[in-house]
């Protein structure tokens, strides 16, 4: 509770101090995870769907409408964007870094439109690494096992004449197939990566500012068996390669203690052909704020950003027929917005509130409003109750907006599912209360309950054209949801941590959900976790979870609940060198997460079993 946070409003703070739902997973909740890819690593966080597809793509969501790319989540990379803005999801296999160089993810459950603008609706993820001077020296690890077959990283930090930081880094990844459901058989679905970065964080001599400077390249592989409508069901296996890199500056000055200023500026290009689509993508962005405590119990954050976002998708054939089309093939469209943010202390040191608000013009849908306002109340020291109100929208994308995909062929007639030119923004009011405590050192909880109202949904409508059903898409569906998440943790001594989360969501759509299907989320979801230092040298990790069952059978969504067990035994040889040995999915062989992806069949995920051995010097 006490760690400091960045994303719930993008100003240093205690988490236990935030008006928001935060949970913090720390540097020493990924490492005692044995987790190997992030997306496993925020399963430990209450409210988060975590569901794997197959191999390289998983389904992550926070507080309902999970799907592979989910559109009410936004997800950072040191701040970062990393959502796709041809679907506004992210490719998690293209965020495939050295877990040991990241400092802590931040997990803000509920609506940060106010502050990050549009498609952080129903929460934000913030990946934060480490600072350079933290990952000083030498670092090497090796992993092997059945389904990770080869992992090595490697990472070297220095200090420059100057007393500048900078660190370098390296990773290269290759994991086996998946099962298919249907008849458990191999799903050619193996995947690799290799990845380079570099940080280098400036020191300027008797000043606090600071400037960094980081990035990172990757190229990798993913294969894949597509199964085409034409006739008779096509099978295709396809190899699609994976190219990209980012290169992310950053500067920060400090006036004075009541004035700073925070400038970040950032090239993203990614690549990626696969069999029905050839893809690329450019972003810049640019973004300035600004921190002003103008009175003793007034300070105000407010910011601009602009960003500039060039595509080219180039449609491929497959036997004569395009599945996946969008019009225009290329196209350059830009964001921009303005945000401020004044909090107010009514009541010295007990009674805060917040106003906030987000202004943006997007180039499909143009202007929105996204405010906010939010009450903290510290009845006694340790005790944190707090409620917010928020609107936020999430912006159409090139999917919405230009998209014709082929659903079925029949000789020369072509089902189809098209986009929308006039497609809305969609709209979300949220409303939120939450009761933070810690009435003993070693005991902490955090209660949260929320009730989101969402207007202008996606919702599909089916029409008859050349004897085929044809599909659009348009902004006629509402619903609301309700639920709420609980966490605690409990030192039992110095040895023994206990952590124990329990989330519940009902979604429920105006007309049955026909696109955003209700029964595709998890009623419940549990998670236990216990971190059990044996002695000095030896530690025992174990993390149990239960996920509910999901029904929404018209997108193949049917999916049983199951309890899943992963555990970790870790033994440092001395102070350079520890081995570690960890199983994950040890209660079932195999089991079903999720649907499948576009043009896909239904995976399983297997048993995985490891062995890792690291060395720093």
């Amino acid at each position: 509770m006490n760690v400091t946070i960045t994303t719930a409003s993008k100003q240093e703070e205690k988490s236990f101090e935030s008006d928001a739902a935060v949970y913090v997973i720390t540097s020493e909740d990924i490492r005692r995870s044995g987790a190997t890819a992030i997306p496993e690593v925020l399963r430990m966080a209450p409210g988060v769907q975590v569901a794997r597809i197959d191999s390289d793509k998983w389904a992550v969501s926070i507080r309902g409408f999970n799907d592979r790319f989910s559109d009410k989540l936004l997800v950072l990379v040191d701040g970062r964007s990393a959502y796709v803005p041809l679907f506004s999801g992210v490719y998690w296999n293209s965020i495939d870094y050295l877990l040991h160089d990241i400092d802590r993810i931040e997990v803000i459950r509920g609506s940060g439109g106010a502050v990050w603008g549009a498609n952080a609706v129903n929460g934000v993820i913030n990946i934060i690494t480490k600072h350079a001077k933290d990952t000083q020296g030498g670092y090497v690890s090796l992993t092997h096992g059945n389904v990770e077959k080869f992992i090595a990283e490697t990472r070297y930090g220095g200090t420059t004449k100057a007393g500048d930081h900078y660190s370098i880094y390296a990773k290269s990844a290759r994991r086996g197939d998946m099962k298919n459901l249907a008849d458990n058989t191999d799903s050619s679905d193996d995947w690799e990566m290799n990845r380079v970065g570099f940080k280098y964080n400036k020191n300027i001599k008797q000043s606090e500012d600071s400037l960094s400077i980081q990035g990172d390249i990757y190229d990798g592989k993913s294969n894949q068996l597509y199964y085409f409508p034409k006739d008779v069901t096509q099978e295709v296996s396809s190899e699609a390669d994976i190219i990209g890199g980012n290169i992310v500056t950053k500067y920060n000055k400090v006036f004075s203690d009541d004035s700073k200023l925070d400038v970040q500026f950032y090239i993203d290009y990614d690549s990626r052909n696969i069999t029905y689509l050839d893809r690329s993508n450019r972003t810049i962005d640019i973004d300035i704020q600004h921190y002003y405590r103008y009175h003793s119990q007034n300070e105000l954050l407010y910011g601009f950003e602009y960003r500039n976002v060039h595509d080219n998708l180039r449609k491929n054939s497959i036997d004569g027929v395009e599945y996946l089309v969008f019009d225009p093939d290329k196209l350059t469209f830009e964001i921009a917005d303005f945000f401020f943010q004044n909090k107010t202390e009514i009541l010295p040191k007990k009674l805060f509130f917040t106003l906030g608000s987000k202004f943006s013009y997007n180039d499909f849908t143009h202007f929105s409003v996204q405010p906010t306002a939010r009450l903290s109340y510290f009845p006694k020291e340790n005790h944190h109750i707090w409620g917010a109100i928020s609107k936020s929208v999430r912006t159409p994308t090139r999917w919405e907006d230009g998209m014709t995909r082929v659903t079925s062929v029949n000789g020369a007639n072509l089902g189809t599912l098209s986009g929308n030119k006039q497609y809305d923004d969609e709209e979300t009011v949220s409303y939120e209360i939450g009761y933070k405590a810690q009435p003993m050192d070693r005991f902490l909880f955090d209660v949260t309950a929320f009730y989101n109202d969402y207007k202008n949904l996606r919702n599909l409508l089916y029409s008859s054209c050349s004897g085929e059903i044809c599909t659009d898409i348009d902004n006629s569906e509402d619903g609301e949801s309700y639920g709420g998440e609980i966490t605690s943790n409990l030192d039992v001594n110095d040895q023994l941590r206990l952590a124990i989360s329990y989330s519940f969501m009902r979604l429920i759509m105006t007309d049955g959900g026909a696109e955003y299907a209700e029964n595709r989320v998890p009623r419940n979801q549990v998670s236990l976790k216990s971190y059990y230092s044996i002695s000095r040298n030896l530690q025992w990790d174990n993390i149990l979870y239960f996920v509910d069952n999901l029904t929404d059978t018209s997108r193949s969504v049917d999916v049983d609940a199951y309890t899943r067990l992963d555990t970790r035994i870790a033994y440092s040889i001395n102070d350079n060198m520890a081995v570690s040995l960890v199983g994950q999915n040890l209660t079932d062989h195999y089991h079903q997460e999720f649907g499948a992806s576009l043009y896909s069949k239904t995976r399983e995920i297997g048993r995985s079993i490891f062995a890792k051995v690291e060395y720093e010097f």
